[in-house]
């Protein structure tokens, strides 16, 4: 473990560039609450000076982010401690669950309700920074963004780090990207790709936006707005974008007589179907025992997700025609989606599969609904997999590498 001011190291979470993360614990306490950030650049690659210049600017950063926390700002994190080091600096913040950009890379469905917390949050965020600091984010992004607390977004804390230092902000240019970056992070979390780096391009109505339900519209043409804001200055700000997301909170869908006996009648068949195709909706199947379900989590994530990326699945690549287009090799296909079951429970639950760590007990089980008929398969699954590529299974090994390296030379 290493010492940094009154908190020292646990494990290392995430390494980028000349910056790592570490979680980390009071001296004093056993339990680590807090995240460790450290600037450390490396002298081979920078000269001193500049390896000084750089870290001024990292507590900089932090003394912006530390100044909004300490004037009672509720969105953003707090900064317990910062400081320079030999060769660098670090700053002590709390350790969150997660980041914007983790819901943004599983593809997490988002109702209206709980992107307009997130954009609320962030709005917020920026309004405290400009009431105590008196300037912009300017490094406004989703990883950036941070979140603490599992499961519903409504019943969580979003908080905004990492501002751009005071030397590079430009406050007739950074107000207008911060609004842009809020229209970006909107985009990115319905459609989950960037934006087209190109000016005045203008988002069209497309089926992800439909998740929005009545609110769609209204979204699409908000996003837009932000996207060009710097094309026409004033006409929205982090102000007005507050009474914006208001308006959007009060839109409620209407339904026409017509349209409430269709609905009904909707929601009758669909209670029929479900109690017909998935009776174990109204009569949850038992879960399987917890053992099971970690073997099989286990399994996945070690070894079972890679082979899953892959193939390109669920979508599958052109490896996975190749491989599904061969008698022997289908079989190794179907196996692998059989044993990524917990990859379905993830994305079922709107939840990160390495979130499932955390499940410990039956009831948690049940909380998940994870099944334990599709436990089963998927540890069956598994085993079928390694069992065509145990080298020690006769000449099975050998017959499916051929196989494999015959679809491979044709990839």
């Amino acid at each position: 473990m290493t010492s940094f001011g009154r908190y020292e190291t646990v494990r290392e979470l995430h390494h980028s560039g000349f910056t790592v993360l570490y979680s980390g614990r009071a001296k004093a306490d056993s339990k680590a609450k807090f995240a460790i950030k450290v600037f450390q650049p490396s002298t081979f690659l920078l000269e001193t000076e500049q390896v000084q210049t750089e870290s001024d600017l990292f507590l900089n950063s932090a003394h912006i982010q530390q100044k909004a926390a300490a004037g009672g700002a509720e969105h953003w994190a707090p900064i317990h401690e910062c400081n320079s080091i030999p060769g660098g600096a670090f700053y002590i913040t709390d350790q969150y669950d997660r980041s914007l950009q983790q819901l943004i890379d599983v593809r997490i469905k988002l109702s209206a309700q709980a992107l307009r917390k997130i954009i609320e949050s962030v709005t917020q965020g920026l309004i405290e920074l400009k009431q105590t600091c008196g300037r912009p984010h300017g490094n406004l992004k989703a990883n950036n963004i941070l979140i603490s607390g599992e499961g519903d977004l409504s019943q969580t804390s979003i908080v905004l780090s990492d501002p751009l230092p005071d030397e590079h902000i430009d406050t007739e240019v950074h107000w207008d990207t911060d609004l842009r970056a809020i229209a970006e992070l909107i985009y990115q979390l319905i459609v989950h790709r960037p934006t087209p780096a190109i000016g005045g391009w203008q988002i069209t109505e497309s089926k992800e936006w439909s998740k929005l339900g009545k609110q769609a519209n209204d979204w699409i043409n908000l996003c837009n707005r932000l996207l060009n804001a710097h094309m026409k200055p004033g006409t929205i700000t982090i102000e007005t974008l507050v009474d914006e997301l208001a308006r959007l909170e009060k839109i409620k869908p209407v339904l026409s007589f017509r349209r409430l006996i269709i609905a009904i009648g909707l929601i009758v068949i669909a209670g029929v179907a479900i109690f017909v195709i998935k009776p174990d909706f109204i009569f949850p199947t038992e879960p399987p025992s917890i053992s099971d379900w970690n073997k099989s989590l286990t399994e996945y994530l070690d070894w079972v997700k890679a082979l899953r990326t892959n193939l390109g699945l669920p979508k599958g690549n052109q490896r996975e025609k190749l491989w599904a287009s061969n008698p022997h090799l289908s079989t190794i296909v179907e196996n692998v989606k059989k044993a990524s079951y917990p990859y379905d429970v993830a994305y079922d639950n709107n939840v990160l599969e390495q979130d499932l760590n955390k499940i410990e007990n039956e009831e948690d089980l049940r909380k998940y609904r994870i099944k334990a008929t599709r436990t089963t398969a998927a540890l069956k699954a598994a085993e079928i997999i390694k069992f065509f590529f145990d080298i020690k299974s006769d000449q099975t090994f050998t017959f499916f590498s051929l196989q494999i390296l015959n679809c491979l030379s044709k990839s």
